[in-house]
């Protein structure tokens, strides 16, 4: 996926106000994943509140085990992190997941919106372009 793609989806769900199950951030990265590969990563599962959203984690282990279990193994070098990749981070004990456009990832605000982050704050990134 070229830079002024990402930077195109990014935009544009920067206009979404932030709804769990729709437009958080778990959505955020699995809408980028389906642009790349065609198909929505999420398949089936739904939640509609923050209290879903955390027993489904839950019940799969958490974000990291979650999302690894779709994209494979998740990389710590985050000078490897290319335009598109998903990233993970924690704020106040609460993992979230963003999508980059190095040296930084743009993270959901439940405000609404995208705020940016310096990747220097990353946990790990699973590669978008490599699935």
């Amino acid at each position: 996926m070229m830079r002024a793609d990402v930077i195109a989806y990014l935009e544009q769900a920067a206009t979404v106000p932030f709804a769990w199950g729709v437009s958080d951030c778990v959505q955020l990265a699995a809408g980028m994943v389906e642009r790349v590969r065609g198909a929505n990563p999420l398949g089936e599962l739904t939640y509609s509140s923050e209290i879903e959203a955390k027993r489904v984690l839950v019940e799969r282990g958490g974000l990291e085990a979650a999302v690894t279990a779709v994209l494979g193994p998740m990389q710590r070098d985050r000078r490897l992190c290319g335009d598109g990749d998903i990233v993970l981070t924690a704020f106040e004990g609460q993992q979230a997941l963003g999508v980059a456009v190095p040296r930084i990832f743009f993270l959901r605000r439940t405000g609404g919106g995208l705020v940016p982050v310096d990747l220097t704050l990353a946990i790990g990134f699973w590669p978008c372009r490599n699935f």
